[in-house]
C-alpha cells in the first residue's frame, strides 16, 4: 500500500505545495503542506493544473520522494546513463525513455536520482 498524495504548482510564487487531495462540496483541493506555513486548503484553480502529479510511493537513491512529471537519471551498467521521465500511463507508473517505456514494478530505484521536473526543467530531456 502506497501513500497516496500530490503536488502542484503556485503560478503567482512558483512555489509547490504538497499534499493530499480533498474535495469541499464540488470543489476539488489539494490540502497542502507548505514547508513554512500551516496546513491549508488551495483550489486546484490556484495552482497550475498542469503541474499537478502524484507521488508514485517512490524513492530515489537519496531518500527523494518520486513524482509524475519527475526527470530521473538511471545509471546503471546496462543500458548505461539514461535520462527518464516519470508518468501515468493506463493503468501504473511508467518510466519514459527514448526506446520506450519501463514499468516501475520492474526496476529497482536504487539506480535512480532525481534531477529535475518536466515543468521547470524541459531541456533535461533533449538530446
Amino acid at each position: 500500500m502506497r501513500e497516496i498524495k500530490f503536488r502542484a504548482r503556485r503560478p503567482t510564487t512558483g512555489k509547490w505545495f504538497f499534499g493530499c487531495g480533498v474535495t469541499s462540496g464540488t470543489d476539488f483541493m489539494l490540502g497542502i503542506f507548505p514547508l513554512d506555513e500551516f496546513w491549508r486548503a488551495v483550489r486546484v484553480g490556484d495552482l497550475y493544473k498542469e503541474t499537478v502529479g502524484e507521488y508514485t510511493g517512490l524513492k530515489d537513491k537519496n531518500g527523494v520522494e518520486i513524482y509524475e512529471g519527475d526527470i530521473v537519471r538511471h545509471f546503471d551498467s546496462f543500458p548505461g546513463e539514461q535520462k527518464l521521465q516519470v508518468i501515468w500511463h493506463e493503468h501504473g507508473f511508467y518510466f519514459a525513455w527514448k526506446d520506450g517505456l519501463i514499468n516501475h514494478k520492474l526496476i529497482s530505484t536504487e539506480y535512480f536520482e532525481v534531477i529535475g521536473n518536466i515543468h521547470e526543467n524541459p531541456e533535461l530531456l533533449e538530446i
